[in-house]
């Protein structure tokens, strides 16, 4: 099979030993639209490839029944499928039905199981054991409340879907989010210990390139192969953040303007829909 292919609204790219990183809806150009001009927000899914089984990670935006598990299928070669999902919004579990005879592995904090008959609750320090690759679970919470992280230390390989942003971080609606994230950091951090060779695996992998996205402050700094350092720098902003001085300006999100949420950025920068020279009060 090549390292490289299309199928339906999905390509596939073998991007890492038996790691594919498979990307929805098929972006019509660098700047994240359509040719009509609407924006498009592709997702970023995995397949982690072992001997008897691949692990899916996250089933991306709703497309049409089957799409997603034709090209799974196609990789996996036979081979027993699971999925793990990273957190409950609509572009990390569109395809899920697809997966409808498969183990889901998901975060009991974000999924009602009473909806997955082959739904399996993980919480913090599970394990998904495929053969060669062992992933433990790390809870992660901001970006959602149930946010997952999946951790493979033999093959330095960290699916963050969007716990920790591909290029910036969205953290949504919960009381006192800003420790919530501030602890999550130092969890993910403390599970890495000194893991200088770990390879992000994030939820959008589109924003990561060095060309201007659509939606993404030309300002936010540009991240094409996140590290460890980048939590760092998130530790460095929540900080400054904290303490009064992470700089900041106005901010819309995509024609939106909204009081009830905040994106933050690495290399202690912090964007808001606040004008005005105070930080934000989260």
């Amino acid at each position: 099979m090549n390292s490289y292919f299309e199928m339906g609204p999905y390509s596939a790219e073998l991007i890492l030993p038996d790691v594919w990183h498979v990307q929805d809806a098929t972006i019509a150009n660098p700047a994240g639209e359509h040719h009509d001009g609407s924006f498009n927000n592709p997702s970023s899914i995995y397949v982690i490839e072992d001997d008897h089984k691949v692990l899916v990670i996250d089933a991306g935006n709703p497309h049409e029944k089957g799409a997603l598990r034709t090209i799974v299928n196609q990789i996996a070669q036979g081979r027993v499928i699971e999925v793990a999902i990273t957190h409950n919004h609509f572009d990390h579990v569109g395809q899920l039905a697809d997966f409808d005879d498969c183990t889901l592995y998901l975060p009991l904090k974000d999924f009602d199981l009473t909806h997955y008959p082959n739904g399996k609750g993980i919480q913090d320090q599970d394990q998904i054991r495929l053969g060669r690759h062992t992933f433990v679970c790390i809870e992660t919470p901001g970006h959602t409340a149930g946010s997952m992280c999946y951790y493979d230390a033999c093959h330095h390989l960290l699916a963050t879907g969007d716990a920790f942003g591909s290029s910036y971080v969205w953290l949504l609606f919960l009381d006192d989010v800003l420790n919530i994230y501030a602890r999550s950091l130092e969890h993910v951090l403390g599970c890495l210990q000194e893991d200088e060779q770990v390879e992000f695996l994030c939820g959008h992998r589109y924003q990561q390139q060095i060309q201007p996205v659509k939606g993404i402050h030309p300002l936010s700094p540009k991240n094409p192969h996140m590290t460890r350092q980048y939590l760092l720098d998130m530790q460095t902003l929540v900080r400054q953040i904290q303490n009064g001085e992470a700089t900041h300006h106005e901010f819309e999100a995509f024609g939106r303007k909204d009081d009830l949420a905040a994106y933050t950025y690495g290399q202690a920068e912090i964007d808001t829909y606040l004008a005005g020279s105070q930080p934000i009060k989260l």
